[in-house]
């Protein structure tokens, strides 16, 4: 797969919001920060955790590749 096959992939599990699907893309150890470095989430596990919360939140969020 090229990198914009993968990267639309993720956006198509994240429409979906088919919560397994996305968190499938990242590896256990994934660490999220911001830009000045400071870590928000460690782990899939919360990360699934966040984004199961955003889903419900926002049942129709959706992202687009544009470039």
């Amino acid at each position: 797969m090229s990198l914009e096959q993968i990267t639309q992939a993720q956006l198509d599990a994240y429409n979906a919001q088919d919560l397994d699907a996305y968190c499938g893309f990242f590896t256990d150890d994934v660490v999220v920060a911001d830009v000045g470095g400071a870590v928000n989430l460690e782990g899939v596990a919360a990360y699934r955790e966040r984004y199961a919360g955003a889903f419900a939140k926002f049942p129709n969020n959706k992202a687009e590749l544009l470039n």
